[in-house]
């Protein structure tokens, strides 16, 4: 995904194909690392990103 991404906004057409019909929302992890961050950051993505974030849960 973040290839075809960082592809298209390069000019590039591109068509990005699921290999399933759905889309199973299984847990993958709630963890986003600084590192990732930094990366949204240089993609100028990290403020869009922040804004769909959940909040914490209390505790």
């Amino acid at each position: 995904m973040m290839l075809g991404y960082l592809l298209a906004r390069a000019g590039v057409e591109v068509t990005v194909l699921e290999k399933h019909a759905d889309f199973f929302r299984d847990f993958r992890g709630d963890t986003i690392h600084p590192a990732t961050t930094d990366v949204l950051a240089e993609l100028g993505l990290l403020e869009e990103f922040l804004l769909c974030r959940r909040p914490e849960p209390p505790g």
